[in-house]
């Protein structure tokens, strides 16, 4: 399974990709309410906010797809590990 730890408690780890031309003075309000909504709704369904702040709530987390990619090749150069994920390799290619 790829979330066997579903079958556990667990908290929300979540983030925002936003496309690059996001303007936060014009749309923040907007997707700060629609994180508030998701993550307000998984913690209803029993997901538990994460206490470390790593959700769609937190302005950190929601990213224009630049800064994402930015964000992974830092992350990918710094740590050194080159992964194959399948995800991940889709979303650096820019």
């Amino acid at each position: 399974m790829a979330r066997d730890k579903q079958l556990f408690v667990t908290d929300q780890d979540n983030g925002l990709m936003l496309v690059n031309a996001y303007n936060p003075q014009e749309h923040g309000a907007y997707f700060s309410d629609i994180a508030e909504f998701v993550c307000d709704g998984l913690a209803r369904c029993g997901y538990y906010k994460c206490a470390g702040d790593i959700m769609a709530t937190n302005p950190e987390w929601r990213e224009t797809r630049a800064e994402w990619q930015h964000c992974f090749r830092d992350w990918i150069e710094t740590t050194g590990r080159r992964r194959s994920i399948g995800n991940l390799r889709r979303m650096m290619r820019g």
